[in-house]
């Protein structure tokens, strides 16, 4: 049986390592594949539990870094956390034209029923449909 080389491996490095690499990047620190890597941390709870330890130290230090940075108003981090912790996407700006279409459309409804309302008084209005278009001033060079 092949001994590992993990087996006298340091467990507060192996942490420190699990919160700044993947499973396969520790493989090649320690001259591992990557399924050799993931077969030691299947077979080995004090592996798995390092490694978990490992990236959720790193995951709560760049957490509470990321909410200085909200804190402080930092737009950037802001939208960050909003995105990915609060649901906010860029289908808020779909949302938004979709708003506005629909402002234009009542708006146009609005005007057509104004002038058949205008027409109904007994307004005449101007056919602006039928007449040219106003011409533009011709520059000279």
């Amino acid at each position: 049986m092949k001994t590992s080389k993990l087996k006298d491996v340091d467990l507060l490095e192996f942490e420190k390592l699990a919160g700044l690499l993947t499973v396969e990047q520790m493989g090649d620190f320690y001259g591992l594949t990557r399924d050799s890597m993931h077969r030691n941390m299947r077979n080995r709870a004090d592996l798995r539990a390092a490694f978990k330890r490992g990236q959720a130290k790193k995951i709560a230090m760049v957490a509470g870094t990321l909410m200085n940075k909200v804190r402080e108003g930092d737009v950037a981090s802001i939208i960050f956390f909003l995105k990915t912790k609060a649901g906010w996407s860029e289908r808020i700006k779909d949302a938004e034209e979709e708003l506005i279409k629909a402002q234009t459309r009542l708006t146009k409804t609005n005007v057509a029923e104004a002038v058949k309302e205008l027409e109904r008084l007994g307004v005449k209005l101007p056919d602006f449909a039928n007449e040219p278009a106003p011409k533009c001033p011709q520059t000279k060079h």
